[in-house]
């Protein structure tokens, strides 16, 4: 008699707010780094993702948020080593969230559009980018500097390239003249 047990070992990510606060129902992108492309995913209810990836190198791009529809990049990497991914519980929190304001040159609030930056200084390009409502935008980013690449007016569809540096420390605003 020839009895076969399959077991597979896997392991768990741990999403939460700055705060701690595990994040709701949420799913999240990872790829391998490096080499040929393939992605993964994987989604949660509380933001526990237990998940089984071959041994290798990843990258955790970003998690989506599904009440919000929120896109929230990481780019943090993982290895994975004999289907083990080292400590556990593996914890990852996300960045604080930024909140601030857009203004044109005139200083009145830009209505809607989005605007895009990204991280400088770092060896990795990591892009981020905010919707803007009523003038007002927030996203998750961690404590660097950026600088703003352009803003996509909603009202005229047009998008206004800039170069604006930004240095971003905990508990600042962010007010950015257009």
């Amino acid at each position: 008699m020839l009895s076969v047990q399959c077991r597979r070992r896997g392991f768990e990510i741990k999403v939460t707010y700055a705060d701690g606060t595990a994040l709701g129902r949420s799913y999240l992108n990872i790829s391998t780094d490096g080499g040929t492309s393939t992605s993964y995913g994987t989604s949660s209810q509380d933001g526990v993702f237990s998940l089984y990836l071959p041994d290798g190198k990843y990258k955790i791009y970003s998690v989506t948020v599904n009440d919000t529809r929120g896109n929230i990049p990481l780019y943090t990497g993982i290895t994975v080593t004999d289907g083990h991914l080292n400590p556990q519980p593996y914890i990852l929190k996300l960045p604080p969230k930024v909140s601030g304001s857009i203004i044109s040159a005139d200083g009145t609030p830009v209505a809607n559009g989005t605007i895009h930056l990204h991280s400088v200084g770092g060896s990795e390009y990591k892009a981020y980018s905010a919707v803007i409502k009523d003038g007002q935008f927030s996203l998750y980013l961690p404590e660097a500097d950026y600088t703003v690449d352009k803003f996509i007016d909603e009202a005229s569809q047009k998008d206004i390239k800039s170069t604006i540096p930004l240095v971003l420390q905990l508990d600042s605003q962010c007010p950015i003249r257009l």
